[in-house]
Protein backbone atom coordinates (compact mmCIF):
# COMPACT_ATOMS: atom_id res chain seq x y z
CA UNK A 1 0.00 0.00 0.00
CA UNK A 2 1.21 3.51 -0.77
CA UNK A 3 0.15 7.08 -0.03
CA UNK A 4 0.98 9.77 -2.60
CA UNK A 5 0.54 13.53 -2.78
CA UNK A 6 0.08 14.85 -6.33
CA UNK A 7 0.58 18.45 -7.42
CA UNK A 8 0.61 19.10 -11.16
CA UNK A 9 0.09 22.26 -13.16
CA UNK A 10 -1.68 21.47 -16.42
CA UNK A 11 -2.38 23.45 -19.58
CA UNK A 12 -4.41 22.25 -22.54
CA UNK A 13 -5.65 23.65 -25.83
CA UNK A 14 -7.99 22.60 -28.63
CA UNK A 15 -7.29 22.78 -32.35
CA UNK A 16 -7.78 26.00 -34.32
CA UNK A 17 -10.46 24.25 -36.39
CA UNK A 18 -12.62 23.61 -33.32
CA UNK A 19 -11.91 27.08 -31.91
CA UNK A 20 -13.12 28.75 -35.10
CA UNK A 21 -16.40 26.79 -35.14
CA UNK A 22 -19.06 28.93 -33.36
CA UNK A 23 -21.18 25.85 -32.63
CA UNK A 24 -18.50 24.68 -30.16
CA UNK A 25 -18.62 27.86 -28.04
CA UNK A 26 -20.95 26.50 -25.33
CA UNK A 27 -19.00 23.23 -25.16
CA UNK A 28 -15.73 25.11 -24.67
CA UNK A 29 -17.17 27.03 -21.74
CA UNK A 30 -18.56 23.82 -20.19
CA UNK A 31 -15.11 22.20 -20.43
CA UNK A 32 -13.47 25.12 -18.67
CA UNK A 33 -11.81 26.47 -21.81
CA UNK A 34 -11.59 30.14 -22.69
CA UNK A 35 -13.90 30.39 -25.76
CA UNK A 36 -11.71 33.19 -27.17
CA UNK A 37 -8.40 31.31 -27.05
CA UNK A 38 -9.43 27.65 -26.68
CA UNK A 39 -7.03 27.28 -23.77
CA UNK A 40 -7.49 25.97 -20.26
CA UNK A 41 -5.21 25.61 -17.28
CA UNK A 42 -5.28 24.56 -13.67
CA UNK A 43 -3.55 22.73 -10.85
CA UNK A 44 -4.32 19.14 -9.98
CA UNK A 45 -3.69 18.80 -6.26
CA UNK A 46 -4.70 15.42 -4.85
CA UNK A 47 -4.00 12.65 -2.36
CA UNK A 48 -3.91 9.09 -3.73
CA UNK A 49 -3.94 5.75 -1.97
CA UNK A 50 -2.90 2.62 -3.88
CA UNK A 51 -3.18 -0.93 -2.65
CA UNK A 52 -2.69 -4.31 -4.25
CA UNK A 53 -1.98 -8.02 -3.88
CA UNK A 54 0.07 -10.27 -6.14
CA UNK A 55 0.12 -14.09 -5.84
CA UNK A 56 1.60 -14.87 -9.26
CA UNK A 57 4.83 -16.85 -9.59
CA UNK A 58 6.29 -14.17 -11.89
CA UNK A 59 4.46 -10.96 -12.79
CA UNK A 60 6.29 -10.61 -16.13
CA UNK A 61 5.59 -14.22 -17.14
CA UNK A 62 2.74 -15.30 -14.91
CA UNK A 63 1.40 -18.84 -15.13
CA UNK A 64 -0.70 -19.02 -11.99
CA UNK A 65 -2.19 -16.78 -9.33
CA UNK A 66 -3.82 -13.40 -9.46
CA UNK A 67 -3.07 -9.68 -9.25
CA UNK A 68 -5.51 -7.23 -7.64
CA UNK A 69 -5.05 -3.46 -7.43
CA UNK A 70 -7.13 -0.51 -6.27
CA UNK A 71 -6.53 3.23 -6.65
CA UNK A 72 -8.32 5.93 -4.64
CA UNK A 73 -7.71 9.60 -5.40
CA UNK A 74 -9.29 12.77 -4.09
CA UNK A 75 -8.48 16.22 -5.42
CA UNK A 76 -9.78 19.43 -4.00
CA UNK A 77 -9.45 23.16 -3.72
CA UNK A 78 -8.79 22.57 -0.03
CA UNK A 79 -5.41 21.21 -1.17
CA UNK A 80 -4.70 24.32 -3.20
CA UNK A 81 -5.85 22.86 -6.50
CA UNK A 82 -8.31 23.94 -9.16
CA UNK A 83 -10.60 20.90 -9.37
CA UNK A 84 -12.65 18.89 -6.86
CA UNK A 85 -13.19 15.23 -7.72
CA UNK A 86 -13.02 11.67 -6.40
CA UNK A 87 -11.56 8.86 -8.51
CA UNK A 88 -11.79 5.13 -7.91
CA UNK A 89 -10.23 2.51 -10.18
CA UNK A 90 -9.68 -1.18 -9.67
CA UNK A 91 -8.03 -3.91 -11.72
CA UNK A 92 -7.82 -7.67 -11.46
CA UNK A 93 -5.89 -10.31 -13.43
CA UNK A 94 -6.10 -14.08 -13.04
CA UNK A 95 -3.72 -16.68 -14.52
CA UNK A 96 -3.98 -20.47 -14.71
CA UNK A 97 -1.63 -22.80 -16.53
CA UNK A 98 -3.42 -25.39 -18.64
CA UNK A 99 -0.22 -27.13 -19.77
CA UNK A 100 3.42 -26.29 -20.41
CA UNK A 101 2.58 -24.10 -23.40
CA UNK A 102 -0.89 -22.62 -22.73
CA UNK A 103 -1.90 -20.21 -19.95
CA UNK A 104 -5.50 -19.12 -19.39
CA UNK A 105 -5.64 -15.41 -18.42
CA UNK A 106 -8.48 -13.02 -17.58
CA UNK A 107 -8.22 -9.28 -16.96
CA UNK A 108 -10.86 -6.82 -15.76
CA UNK A 109 -10.75 -3.09 -15.04
CA UNK A 110 -13.38 -0.68 -13.73
CA UNK A 111 -13.43 2.86 -12.46
CA UNK A 112 -15.40 6.02 -11.81
CA UNK A 113 -14.70 9.74 -11.62
CA UNK A 114 -17.15 12.02 -9.87
CA UNK A 115 -17.22 15.69 -8.97
CA UNK A 116 -17.32 16.46 -5.27
CA UNK A 117 -20.20 18.51 -3.96
CA UNK A 118 -23.79 19.10 -4.95
CA UNK A 119 -24.12 18.60 -8.73
CA UNK A 120 -27.14 20.89 -8.81
CA UNK A 121 -26.59 24.58 -9.43
CA UNK A 122 -28.44 26.73 -6.91
CA UNK A 123 -29.46 30.18 -8.07
CA UNK A 124 -30.52 32.97 -5.72
CA UNK A 125 -32.82 35.41 -7.49
CA UNK A 126 -31.99 38.93 -6.35
CA UNK A 127 -34.35 40.62 -8.80
CA UNK A 128 -37.22 39.08 -10.71
CA UNK A 129 -38.50 41.25 -13.49
CA UNK A 130 -41.84 40.98 -15.26
CA UNK A 131 -42.41 38.41 -17.99
CA UNK A 132 -40.88 39.66 -21.24
CA UNK A 133 -43.12 40.96 -23.99
CA UNK A 134 -42.59 39.32 -27.37
CA UNK A 135 -42.92 41.44 -30.50
CA UNK A 136 -45.09 39.80 -33.13
CA UNK A 137 -43.56 38.69 -36.42
CA UNK A 138 -46.86 39.50 -38.13
CA UNK A 139 -45.98 43.13 -38.73
CA UNK A 140 -45.11 45.38 -41.65
CA UNK A 141 -41.67 46.09 -40.22
CA UNK A 142 -40.78 42.40 -39.76
CA UNK A 143 -41.89 41.57 -43.31
CA UNK A 144 -39.82 44.50 -44.58
CA UNK A 145 -36.75 43.23 -42.72
CA UNK A 146 -37.29 39.77 -44.20
CA UNK A 147 -37.67 40.99 -47.77
CA UNK A 148 -34.64 43.30 -47.48
CA UNK A 149 -32.49 40.38 -46.37
CA UNK A 150 -33.76 38.10 -49.11
CA UNK A 151 -33.09 40.64 -51.82
CA UNK A 152 -29.41 40.57 -50.91
CA UNK A 153 -29.28 36.92 -49.78
CA UNK A 154 -31.98 34.91 -51.63
CA UNK A 155 -31.12 31.65 -49.87
CA UNK A 156 -31.30 33.14 -46.36
CA UNK A 157 -33.92 32.05 -43.82
CA UNK A 158 -35.23 34.83 -41.59
CA UNK A 159 -36.64 33.48 -38.34
CA UNK A 160 -37.08 34.68 -34.75
CA UNK A 161 -34.87 33.24 -32.00
CA UNK A 162 -34.47 33.44 -28.23
CA UNK A 163 -31.25 34.89 -26.77
CA UNK A 164 -30.18 34.60 -23.09
CA UNK A 165 -29.75 38.32 -22.47
CA UNK A 166 -31.66 41.56 -22.68
CA UNK A 167 -31.37 44.88 -24.51
CA UNK A 168 -33.04 48.26 -24.24
CA UNK A 169 -35.88 46.77 -26.26
CA UNK A 170 -37.14 45.20 -23.03
CA UNK A 171 -38.16 48.71 -22.01
CA UNK A 172 -39.78 49.59 -25.33
CA UNK A 173 -41.87 46.46 -25.95
CA UNK A 174 -44.15 46.80 -22.86
CA UNK A 175 -45.00 50.30 -24.14
CA UNK A 176 -46.19 48.93 -27.48
CA UNK A 177 -43.08 49.71 -29.51
CA UNK A 178 -42.31 46.92 -31.98
CA UNK A 179 -38.65 46.04 -31.42
CA UNK A 180 -36.40 43.48 -33.08
CA UNK A 181 -32.81 42.56 -32.31
CA UNK A 182 -31.45 42.57 -35.83
CA UNK A 183 -27.85 42.69 -37.10
CA UNK A 184 -27.75 41.70 -40.79
CA UNK A 185 -24.00 41.13 -41.07
CA UNK A 186 -22.03 38.20 -42.44
CA UNK A 187 -18.83 37.80 -40.45
CA UNK A 188 -16.09 35.19 -40.16
CA UNK A 189 -15.98 32.82 -37.22
CA UNK A 190 -13.13 34.81 -35.64
CA UNK A 191 -15.37 37.87 -35.35
CA UNK A 192 -18.19 35.84 -33.82
CA UNK A 193 -15.81 34.40 -31.21
CA UNK A 194 -14.64 37.91 -30.31
CA UNK A 195 -18.11 39.00 -29.17
CA UNK A 196 -18.16 40.61 -25.71
CA UNK A 197 -14.38 40.36 -25.49
CA UNK A 198 -11.73 43.06 -25.28
CA UNK A 199 -10.98 42.63 -28.99
CA UNK A 200 -14.56 42.49 -30.29
CA UNK A 201 -14.77 43.66 -33.88
CA UNK A 202 -16.72 43.62 -37.15
CA UNK A 203 -14.97 43.59 -40.53
CA UNK A 204 -15.35 46.99 -42.16
CA UNK A 205 -16.56 45.44 -45.42
CA UNK A 206 -19.53 43.89 -43.57
CA UNK A 207 -20.87 47.18 -42.20
CA UNK A 208 -21.99 48.88 -45.42
CA UNK A 209 -24.18 45.96 -46.64
CA UNK A 210 -25.79 45.78 -43.20
CA UNK A 211 -26.64 49.47 -43.28
CA UNK A 212 -28.12 49.04 -46.75
CA UNK A 213 -30.38 46.20 -45.56
CA UNK A 214 -31.64 48.32 -42.66
CA UNK A 215 -32.17 51.34 -44.91
CA UNK A 216 -34.20 49.34 -47.41
CA UNK A 217 -36.33 47.80 -44.63
CA UNK A 218 -37.09 51.22 -43.12
CA UNK A 219 -37.83 52.68 -46.57
CA UNK A 220 -40.28 49.87 -47.35
CA UNK A 221 -41.98 50.21 -43.94
CA UNK A 222 -42.47 53.96 -44.29
CA UNK A 223 -43.80 53.54 -47.82
CA UNK A 224 -46.59 51.27 -46.53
Amino acid sequence: MSLTYINEYETYQISDEALNDPTFRDDLIALGLDPRTGEGRGTRSAIAIDGGRNTTNNLLEAKRGYVAAIHLEQAGTWLGGTWDYFELTSEGRYFRSLNDRIVFAVQGRAGSLDAIGDPEIKIDITYEGPDPVVTTVDSTFYRALESAVKRRHPDATVTPMVVPYGTDSNGYRPRGVKSYGFTPVIVPAEAVMSMHGDAEYLPIDAVAPAIQVLFEALKETVAK
